[in-house]
């Protein structure tokens, strides 16, 4: 049997009960407390409904304002919009204006690039990321590669990521060296096999990697991750040849 703790009903199920008291002991659902929130509302002043044209688009929309205070009431969800313009659409394109305009200028760009270059250069956070995060889309072999090479060549500041842009391409390296400038390529079955409809974006980027090397003069070292190369063999690949484009691997 279930008895409710502020009245004297009782029921055998227990469903029953729990809608007992949301429906009438709930302050949710309170119609004494709704009563007071409505009147204090109708306190602030008498509501008008006027027309207002959106600074984003012109259109004209209907609002309403408070008569004693001239005080807009918001009835959109979004507090960004909802006080000052007809829709969400017209909102998010003034926002990007604003935020286009004022914060990521070319300037801020750059001050932002670098910043990012300066916190890479921390060894503890790098090693932090690539063992503890989510997002680095890394096999474990290529992580093992990368520390290798960073802990026994540190004077050629081997680093891995972004290392510029080619046509419409943004371009990503598993490992290299500015200094050496050489870019070195773990390539795995994303690289040779039509997985998810991707195998002729990853060839195109994979090509213009090609190109940016010959543009900036570094020496690319691609390897099919089949090959199953042991680091010795990859440094020997690195630093005892001087081809400008090496494969490694049947599939190329």
């Amino acid at each position: 049997m279930f008895k409710c703790n502020d009245c004297d009903f009782e029921t055998e199920n227990g469903k029953i009960m729990s809608n007992h008291k949301r429906w009438n002991h709930s302050k949710k659902f309170n119609r004494e407390a709704y009563s007071q929130i409505m009147s204090k509302i109708k306190s602030k002043g008498e509501l008008k409904e006027i027309e207002r044209a959106c600074p984003e688009c012109g259109k004209i929309y209907k609002t309403f304002i408070r008569l004693n205070k001239l005080e807009r009431i918001p009835y959109r969800r979004s507090s960004f919009y909802k006080k000052n313009f007809c829709s969400t659409s017209c909102s998010h394109a003034q926002g990007s204006k604003y935020w286009n305009k004022n914060f990521w200028t070319k300037e801020k760009r750059k001050e932002a690039s670098e910043r990012s270059k300066e916190l890479w250069k921390n060894e503890d956070y790098a090693k932090r990321v690539l063992t503890n995060s989510r997002s680095v889309f890394s096999s474990k072999r290529e992580r093992e590669i990368i520390a290798y090479f960073q802990e026994k060549f540190p004077e050629d500041g081997w680093t891995f990521g972004r290392i510029g842009k080619y046509e419409d391409t943004q371009l990503t390296c598993d490992l290299y060296s500015p200094s050496l400038k050489v870019i070195f390529e773990y390539d795995g079955i994303w690289h040779f096999k039509d997985i998810h409809n991707q195998l002729e974006r990853k060839q195109k980027v994979d090509r213009n990697l090609e190109k940016f090397a010959f543009k900036k003069g570094y020496r690319l070292v691609r390897v099919d991750e089949d090959e199953k190369l042991s680091n010795l063999d990859i440094e020997k690949l690195i630093y005892n040849r001087t081809e400008q484009i090496i494969k490694v691997g049947n599939k190329y």
